[in-house]
């Protein structure tokens, strides 16, 4: 799961995205549920002072080592979403070998947006 950050005019802001290593996959770093369940996953990121850039930073990283961050932030108001995209059987056939999850449902999940605010 990933955030989507929106400003104060409701634009969507740049989400950059970074891998520095690789990860051997696992089964635990997919979300399983059955049909009619739900589940909660915490997203740990936090909000750092960039000395280099002069600029405020939101970053976190997903289970699989991709750090994400978005840059330049200000005082304001934002709307914060998560959004998760499953990936298709095929994609997970060629990651795992032999295949060891079938009949994956494949979509995508957006939770509703939150305000948050940003003050001195």
């Amino acid at each position: 799961m990933r955030p989507e950050i929106r400003d104060s005019q409701e634009i969507l802001l740049e989400r950059i995205d970074q891998a520095n290593a690789t990860f051997a996959l696992d089964e635990s770093y997919f979300f399983m549920i059955l049909p009619g369940e739900s589940l909660t996953s915490l997203v740990d990121g936090e909000f750092c002072w960039n000395l280099h850039n002069n600029e405020l930073v939101m970053i976190g990283r997903d289970n699989m080592g991709v750090y994400w961050y978005f840059r330049n932030l200000s005082l304001g108001k934002y709307k914060i979403n998560f959004r998760y995209r499953s990936p298709i059987q095929s994609d997970l056939n060629k990651l795992f070998r032999p295949p060891v999850v079938e009949n994956i449902w494949s979509g995508k999940v957006t939770t509703p947006l939150v305000d948050f605010f940003l003050v001195n």
